[in-house]
């Protein structure tokens, strides 16, 4: 079984479970901050690491997230780590997250900027996407900073890339300048 569809089994059976429970807000949460741990090398590496075992892994999770998730989160690590999946916990924990923002139709969109933007910034953007798309209802951003871009802006949603920065535009009249020499 390939490791996406172990992710969307699993994704899958806590999603419906924490739906038909009433805690899916919750159990969100508890993913969300679940992902954001794994961001953290170290924790990724012990997670997916053969030598150490389940047992030990069991316990070093529930130190580090005890308080910090629900029960209902807390058993789930543990079913998980138990039948020797915690190392595809980030792929069910994204699997998860992609399920519930297709319940709440979100679209997330990627935007790579030079610098950092304000939350006014932002906020223009999602302005302005929403009147674009029409049907976007709700938007969610996830951004990054690439000083390479030297200015303006690299926005992809779904399958489509807008290259509006400065780095793309002085590209384009390179090739165009190279190319007419030849």
């Amino acid at each position: 079984m390939s490791e996406i569809t172990l992710a969307k089994r699993y994704a899958k059976s806590l999603f419906d479970f924490s739906k038909e429970t009433g805690k899916l807000e919750v159990i969100v949460d508890d993913i969300k901050s679940i992902q954001e741990a794994l961001k953290n090398r170290d924790l990724l590496v012990f997670v997916r690491s053969p030598i150490i075992p389940s047992i030990r892994k069991k316990e070093i999770l529930d130190k580090i997230f005890d308080g910090h998730i629900s029960d209902l989160s807390r058993k789930f690590l543990h079913l998980i780590t138990g039948k020797g999946r915690e190392k595809f916990l980030p792929e069910i924990t994204q699997a998860f997250i992609d399920k519930y923002k297709a319940l709440q139709k979100i679209e997330t969109f990627t935007l790579t900027t030079a610098k950092a933007l304000t939350p006014e910034t932002l906020k223009e953007f999602e302005k302005h996407i929403k009147s674009t798309l029409n049907s976007a209802s709700n938007i969610e951003f996830e951004t990054k900073v690439n000083p390479n871009l030297i200015g303006g802006f690299v926005l992809e949603y779904g399958d489509k890339l807008f290259d509006s920065s400065v780095r793309h535009k002085l590209n384009i009249i390179k090739k165009t300048f190279i190319g007419s020499k030849a």
